[in-house]
């Protein structure tokens, strides 16, 4: 995800990235979410269900082959530039 510009934290031990929302996104993690995996197949935990504090933000797994996630983040780029 840093590489196509949303600035995302490295997580030290574990298989979970929080990213924050970027615009027009913000404060909305559960559109985002939706509108995400509709337009590219990728899924995504919205921030919201992780309590309010959570919203800005959105949780993605890191569960599957490094190919598959290069997959999803190019659908992702996709995704971004498209708004």
């Amino acid at each position: 995800l840093n590489r196509i510009g949303w600035s995302v934290p490295v997580p030290p031990a574990t298989m979970y990235v929080w990213a924050k929302l970027p615009e027009p996104w913000a404060g909305n993690s559960v559109k985002f979410c939706t509108s995400l995996v509709e337009a590219t197949g990728v899924a995504a935990a919205p921030g919201a269900g992780f309590g309010k504090a959570g919203e800005d933000y959105v949780r993605f797994a890191l569960v599957h082959e490094p190919e598959i996630l290069e997959r999803a983040v190019e659908k992702i780029s996709g995704f971004l530039q498209s708004y």
